[in-house]
């Protein structure tokens, strides 16, 4: 009779095996809480080579999970988010992913505001009542580390943030615009007109502290259209802006910025979407892991997807939204490629393979609401000290 194989002990695995097949499988806060097994242990697992593999896996294998952030949202009271895995997304994931103890104080703040997401970072900007300016935050909820950014240089002028990261250097910066706005003299005052374009900050995590950069926002741009509820900062190394070229809104483009090289360019709409339509609505996302703008107007919806990145020629229609009829809210794509939208009082998905929309368990978010995509990460860059 064949004796029965004990199984072999944790510590007698290779160490190839025990962290490159069993380590690299678990979520980010089970490995975090094993580098507490020992010192090899928190070498090995703390190595960049890991950390990438471990966050690779896991968007490679679509294990993505919808953050549903409301605009303003406060860090007392309610949960101010819901989590819904991407593979499942109707049902809300409780006790998903927890806020870390050292969040800013809510009493002061005015509201908050999400910047994007990246490889499991989170970064968003606090408005307390009596300041002007915003304070700056990265957040990675697997591990529950919060980062305070310093002060940025300039004050009282009318700002916006953009969160990108550096494939090359694997470092992570912020942008900030600084310009002064002017408003119109339209009967709603609105939207504010940019002029005066001031300095362009930066912040790198590598570094840990802000610099002014030489390259200056594009001076022709009247408008920045800093709503946008998806998160695209980051596709292929560069951070992006919807904007309207003249005070009309009759033209628009996408201004791009290279996280790594630092330098600003743009990328032309879709010819077809350029009509001069002041009541055309944009809003940029991702499909497929392409740029992508989906484009509305007189309750006609397109989505365009550009095939090679920054070549404008590459566009190409897909006609995601010639089955729906009515007033819906593009918020973008899940990983595979279902649509993201709110009709009426709800939050609904579409899965174009199956032709068939199911609605979220949740009440429709607001048109400012932040849908970011994020993945398990042990993704963190201390700042020198």
């Amino acid at each position: 009779m064949a004796s029965r194989k004990r199984p072999v002990a944790m510590e007698k695995l290779p160490d190839d095996i025990l962290f490159d097949n069993i380590c690299i499988r678990l979520p980010a806060k089970l490995v975090a809480q094993m580098r507490c097994v020992s010192k090899p242990w928190n070498a090995y697992l703390s190595q960049p080579s890991f950390i990438k593999s471990h966050r690779d896996r896991f968007v490679r294998n679509n294990d993505e999970t919808l953050m549903i952030i409301g605009h303003g949202f406060p860090f007392d009271g309610d949960k101010p988010y819901t989590t819904h895995n991407s593979q499942s997304p109707y049902d809300e994931v409780t006790h998903l992913i927890k806020l870390p103890a050292n969040m800013p104080n809510s009493e002061n703040i005015c509201y908050n505001a999400v910047v994007g997401s990246i490889n499991g970072l989170v970064c968003f900007a606090s408005y307390e009542s009596d300041a002007c300016e915003a304070v700056v935050y990265i957040w990675n909820p697997s591990l529950s580390a919060l980062l305070t950014l310093p002060p940025h240089m300039y004050y009282s002028y009318s700002g916006c943030f953009r969160f990108g990261f550096d494939p090359k250097t694997d470092d992570y910066k912020v942008v900030k615009l600084s310009f002064h706005t002017d408003y119109p003299s339209n009967p709603l005052g609105w939207p504010p007109v940019i002029y005066n374009m001031k300095e362009v900050e930066v912040y790198s995590m590598k570094k840990g502290c802000w610099d002014i950069i030489t390259p200056r926002f594009p001076s022709h741009i009247a408008e920045i259209y800093d709503g946008n509820e998806v998160c695209v900062d980051g596709h292929d190394g560069h951070i992006h802006w919807l904007c309207a070229i003249n005070q009309e809104k009759t033209q628009q483009t996408i201004v791009t910025f290279d996280v790594g090289l630092e330098t600003f360019g743009e990328i032309s709409l879709p010819r077809p979407i350029q009509d001069g339509n002041a009541s055309r609505t944009f809003v940029l996302g991702k499909m497929a892991g392409k740029l992508c703008v989906m484009s509305y107007v007189d309750d006609e919806y397109e989505v365009w997807v550009m095939g090679e990145y920054g070549v404008a020629e590459s566009w190409a229609k897909q006609n995601i939204f010639s089955h729906f009829s009515g007033k819906i809210d593009p918020f973008g794509f899940t990983l595979n490629s279902e649509f993201l939208f709110g009709i009426g009082h709800r939050l609904a998905l579409y899965d174009p393979n199956g032709a068939k929309v199911k609605l979220f368990n949740i009440t429709k978010p607001s048109t400012t609401t932040k849908i970011v995509h994020y993945v398990e990460s042990l993704v963190w860059v201390e700042p020198p000290k």
